[in-house]
């Protein structure tokens, strides 16, 4: 449901510390708080600090766009929530109001004001099943436990063998294990999520989803969640710049040879630098941090899998899209991230 409102209440405070206030007591209030950017921005001609966060109410994944304004001793909050399986849809509407909003002169102490029509209001998308369940063991018997039920079904030798091999470290019954496993087996879509060298399996059922994370270098974990936290969960596997500056960089290509050097070693010579983009190239060199890939695969079908894809530097995200023998270089903030991959998992 896209809710928009604007809270108004006195505010003795700077704009930096009540930002920092806020934050916090949003971490401590909200179940699975995340934050996922962090900007300063405007609001109605005034300094602003722009945050996204997103937070679990029982089935739902609830995304928050907020800006924040201290203005001759008044806190403005104006606030645009929704869930994960909205947030494409609902940002930009989010974002106008967010540009055309003027604020008065004094404050409107205590009034919260409902700023989105109830007619363009739209309803949760709930998961069945909001319960959160995880397996931990040795990767070998994990990863064999989760390709037999991508399969489509898993014998009972190997869930024995599995249930022996995680003794004392799940601590799931029989019937929790098989709900673990159910999303692996009735997955309409698989994921890899590959940054650097750290790899992350994925499937998707229609109510829930599974996925397979590295633990240590001998351990491995399943773990089952509502198909709404997915993105959520991912995000957080990507390397991030909350609170990066505005940047000036600009969008350039690169060709696939000097991009695969600059993502083996981290570093780039300079003679290997195209000249019409060699400024942006050795700026990305210098600043880069990790390189990272999602692939989603239909399990029926012959469809090529659809690729996200994205570099992470000293300052934020850019995003990588490979055409015409060439790979397009864009910066973008985490919003954008997040976005796509709410977009890419739930639409």
């Amino acid at each position: 449901m896209a809710s928009v409102n604007l809270l108004v209440e006195p505010c003795p405070d700077s704009l930096a510390g009540r930002s920092a206030t806020t934050r916090v007591e949003q971490s401590a209030r909200l179940p699975g708080y995340v934050l996922l950017d962090l900007e300063e921005t405007s609001l109605g001609g005034w300094a602003a600090v722009r945050s996204l966060f997103t937070y679990r109410l029982e089935r739902f994944q609830i995304v928050v766009d907020q800006w924040l304004v201290v203005k001759r001793g008044w806190a403005w909050c104006l606030s645009g929530g929704t869930d994960t399986v909205g947030f494409c849809e609902d940002a930009p509407l989010l974002e106008a109001i967010a540009e055309t909003l003027e604020l008065p002169d004094e404050g409107l102490s205590g009034d919260e004001i409902d700023l989105l029509p109830e007619d363009v209001e739209r309803g949760l998308q709930p998961d069945a099943d909001g319960a959160a369940k995880a397996l931990v063991g040795p990767a070998d018997a994990v990863l064999a436990l989760a390709d037999d039920a991508a399969g489509g079904e898993v014998p009972a030798a190997r869930v024995a063998a599995a249930r022996d091999a995680v003794a004392g470290a799940g601590g799931l019954a029989t019937d929790e294990l098989g709900e673990l496993l159910d999303p692996i087996c009735d997955h309409t879509r698989a994921l890899t999520l590959q940054v650097d060298d750290h790899q992350v399996l994925g499937w998707i059922a229609s109510d829930a989803a599974t996925m397979l994370l590295p633990d240590d270098a001998d351990r491995a974990v399943l773990h089952r969640m509502p198909t709404a936290a997915l993105p959520v969960a991912l995000v957080e596997q990507i390397p991030n710049t909350v609170a990066a500056p505005e940047r000036a960089d600009e969008p350039f290509d690169i060709s696939p040879g000097v991009l695969a050097s600059l993502l083996a070693s981290f570093t780039l010579p300079t003679s290997m630098t195209p000249a019409p983009s060699r400024e942006g190239v050795v700026a990305l060199a210098n600043g880069l941090r990790s390189w990272w890939r999602l692939d989603i695969r239909e399990r029926r079908g012959e469809a090529a899998p659809r690729i996200v894809e994205g570099l992470h530097t000293r300052d934020g995200p850019w995003s990588l899209v490979a055409y015409d023998r060439m790979a397009r270089l864009e910066p973008i903030r985490p919003r954008d991230v997040f976005r796509t991959l709410c977009g890419e998992l739930l639409s």
